[in-house]
């Protein structure tokens, strides 16, 4: 299984199926930087074999959907850019990969509320659920993608910080459904 991750700014890179952290267990920042993110991102799971997908039918390749988020070390990934050097330190370490519980991708709504701490934001996936199309053409020229791959789409360039104590929170907007919950240690 590979986890892709788009930023929102465009930037793709892997992350190791060490990354996965589901709902309901704990995040311990890590203490090789200062500065942690939550991005919140809509994720889409590969349910066939693919390569060179074209927009149109990527409908048929995406199986399920939810909402999550790729935890960055915000502060190290600035430096490391400076530098020249490879990202992964920064952006694919350990359980940093949040991931709630997949639905059909019909189901998904179009608004989230993302928590962290006191900060509370609403996100709409409407623009990455039609720029899906595009996203996997683009990974899929380069990379045979398989089932059980996942994408995840960023759905803002900032993030949340995450703080110890704290809870990260994604809910339906309209419906008030917990899709993930995450205790930041």
């Amino acid at each position: 299984m590979k986890i892709f991750a788009v930023m929102e700014t465009g930037d793709r890179y892997e992350i190791p199926d060490s990354s996965l952290l589901r709902s309901g267990q704990p995040f311990f920042i890590p203490d090789f930087a200062g500065e942690f993110r939550a991005m919140p991102s809509a994720v889409f799971r590969i349910g066939r074999l693919g390569k060179g997908i074209a927009p149109r039918f990527a409908v048929r390749y995406v199986d399920a959907v939810t909402m999550g988020c790729a935890v960055i070390a915000s502060d190290l990934l600035q430096q490391l850019r400076s530098d020249g050097r490879p990202w992964c330190r920064a952006v694919a370490f350990d359980k940093c990969c949040m991931i709630g519980g997949f639905i059909k991708p019909d189901r998904m709504p179009l608004e989230w509320n993302v928590r962290s701490g006191n900060v509370s934001l609403t996100y709409s996936t409407e623009s990455v659920m039609s720029d899906i199309g595009e996203t996997l053409a683009d990974i899929s020229r380069d990379i045979t993608v398989k089932d059980g791959d996942m994408i995840l789409a960023s759905l803002h360039p900032n993030g949340l910080i995450l703080t110890q104590g704290s809870r990260l929170t994604i809910t339906d907007e309209h419906n008030n459904n917990k899709i993930l919950d995450i205790s930041i240690r």
